[in-house]
């Protein structure tokens, strides 16, 4: 008898307003706080490239076996590639395909553990919640440095800069590759490239954490600070998520990406995380990985999915224009301008907890406590509805 001692843990707050959402019988009801893309039915959609791409792999599929412990051949060849371009060479990176971008950064974590126990995360304020309960998870020690203002509701760089002033070659800083999550709010190319002379001269090293490419200014635009980092560092560590750039969400793809000094340290980084991987997870699902891989090997099916990912980034676009245009109306002021610059499928309203649940209840609009918000969850349909209830929340 050992687990009564363990004491019950609330549910994920995520997780239960999902439930929440679910069992409302509104017909009215908006779901802003899962973040996953929408599209105007409502759906979350298949893309057009993956669905071909699915129908190739279990067409030419003979055989259930295991894949060999790096992943899918095509997609960790090509995985590095689509961050990285051409900007390192092949012969010094380490990839390993991940349960998702969960498992990349747990993987990469667990790694920067093993290199060096007395290791520091620092961690943007705010930040995703999960951050931190994997860094709990693989032992390091966490700080957190000034990332967002809440009264501009803009990044805050010169903070984050003076914060991070602190850090040096035993710790690891984490940055939002684009689309920060919760925010919405990037540096722009000129702050990343202040960020890596930072890195560079205090010799820190540099975790891009990657969920989001094509869906702020686009894949190119959206790789450029994983490149400017990769440029600069010697060693850079990049945990890509394949879920929402390609619409994949349940087949959990990543991928652990780790630019080294050289092909020696690459092996050993490999090594490195491959026996980890063996003793969590053993080996990644190997569907979703020939999925998104197909796809990225084959000229004609990445060019379909770079363009459907192109059209999902205006479309979100489209969509922080019209809220922030009826709100500009509704409330006669620029209160909620900053909507529009923000980039990805996060926004933070600034409205209080007290008023996110009003939202909820009265309006069934639901939307994290924090007030975070998914654009990718919005439609044209009800741009109206979720402006007008917004509206009414602030106004009593």
């Amino acid at each position: 008898m050992m687990l009564h001692h363990l004491e019950p843990l609330p549910p994920d707050p995520l997780l239960g307003l999902t439930d929440r959402f679910n069992s409302d019988t509104r017909d009215t009801k908006v779901d802003l706080g899962v973040g996953m893309y929408q599209n105007e039915a409502g759906e979350v959609p298949v893309m057009r490239a993956i669905r071909k791409a699915e129908h190739r792999v279990l067409d030419s599929l003979t055989s259930l076996a295991y894949v060999g412990a790096p992943g899918v051949k095509a997609f960790v060849t090509h995985a590095p590639t689509l961050v990285l371009g051409n900007t390192v060479s092949p012969d010094r990176v380490a990839c390993l395909q991940t349960i998702a971008g969960t498992g990349a950064l747990y993987l990469i974590m667990a790694l920067v553990k093993r290199a060096s126990p007395d290791a520091t995360l620092w961690l943007p304020n705010p930040t995703w919640p999960n951050h931190h309960q994997i860094a709990e998870q693989t032992g390091l020690s966490v700080k957190t440095y000034p990332y967002y203002d809440r009264a501009t509701h803009w990044v805050t760089l010169e903070a984050a800069m003076e914060a991070l002033a602190d850090a040096g070659p035993n710790d690891v800083v984490l940055f939002h590759a684009c689309c920060h999550n919760p925010t919405g709010g990037d540096p722009t190319v000129q702050q990343w490239e202040q960020l890596a002379d930072l890195a560079n001269n205090q010799g820190f090293q540099v975790l891009m954490d990657t969920a989001y490419l094509g869906l702020g200014d686009g894949l190119v635009e959206d790789a450029r600070s994983i490149q400017i980092m990769a440029n600069k560092l010697p060693e850079l560590f990049v945990a890509l998520s394949a879920s929402k750039s390609f619409g994949i969400y349940r087949e959990r793809v990543g991928a652990a990406i780790v630019v080294t000094r050289d092909t020696a340290i690459r092996d050993i980084a490999q090594s490195q995380m491959t026996q980890i991987a063996r003793s969590t997870y053993s080996l990644a699902p190997a569907h979703g990985g020939a999925v998104v891989g197909t796809v990225l090997a084959d000229d004609a099916l990445y060019q379909e999915w770079a363009d459907e990912i192109e059209e999902m980034g205006a479309r979100l676009r489209a969509l922080r224009n019209g809220l922030a245009d009826r709100l500009a109306n509704l409330t006669g002021s620029d209160r909620f301008d900053f909507i529009r610059h923000e980039k990805g499928m996060f926004s933070f309203l600034g409205i209080s907890a007290a008023q996110v649940d009003q939202l909820i209840d009265q309006f069934g609009v639901y939307a994290v406590s924090s007030s975070r918000i998914n654009i990718g969850g919005l439609r044209e349909a009800n741009l109206d509805y979720v402006a007008n209830a917004i509206a009414q929340v602030i106004a009593d």
